[in-house]
């Protein structure tokens, strides 16, 4: 089961905190500023929605309000509100990444989730249909994990620890990148077989 909400979720999420909570406190000579940012977000989030390409345009412009949020309104927001300002940002980050990259991500993760369930490659056309089969394969397995055939000893135990490592590392480097670089400083030992 996917553990982390689509780009599209992540906008629409990101549009509901803007109008409802970000806007009512944002000073008069801001209010420019919001509208791009709320025009940047529609963007994405249609694109995302519907599967479009984003071209260079689109990326530029999702950047350039996620700076604009960072750089100029942030600062003018009351307290209460910077935390959700920020919220909104690493929203736009993640999404400006799925917009950069489509669904390639998940496409990687169904190849490897096939491999590790012992199914052909998985050959689906849309990142809806990738994330419902995605769904499905990870009821199997969690399903497997809970009847104990991927327990340690046997021999799924360490293909599975493998690939529950992997998507996690993914899915904080794409919401929290500076976390594992914090980590990797550190001298994580994360990546070690149990």
């Amino acid at each position: 089961m996917r553990i982390r909400p689509t780009g599209c979720e992540l906008m629409s999420a990101a549009q509901t905190v803007l109008r409802e909570r970000v806007l009512p406190d944002t000073p008069t000579h801001e209010l420019p500023t919001v509208h791009r940012i709320e025009a940047a977000l529609a963007l994405a989030a249609h694109k995302l929605a519907h599967e479009l390409p984003a071209h260079r345009e689109d990326l530029e412009k999702l950047e350039a309000a996620r700076a604009a949020l960072r750089n100029n309104l942030l600062a003018q927001l009351p307290k209460h509100r910077q935390y959700d300002a920020r919220l909104i940002a690493k929203a736009m980050a993640i999404a400006a990444n799925e917009l950069a990259n489509g669904s390639a991500t998940e496409r990687d993760e169904l190849d490897r989730l096939a491999e590790l369930m012992h199914e052909p490659p998985q050959s689906v056309p849309t990142a809806a249909e990738v994330q419902r089969t995605l769904a499905a394969l990870y009821a199997r397995l969690s399903a497997d994990i809970r009847a104990g055939r991927c327990d340690p000893g046997t021999a799924r135990y360490a293909a599975t620890c493998a690939h529950l490592r992997a998507i996690t590392r993914q899915a904080v480097g794409e919401s929290n990148p500076a976390y594992l670089k914090t980590r990797a400083g550190r001298g994580d030992t994360a990546d070690r077989p149990a």
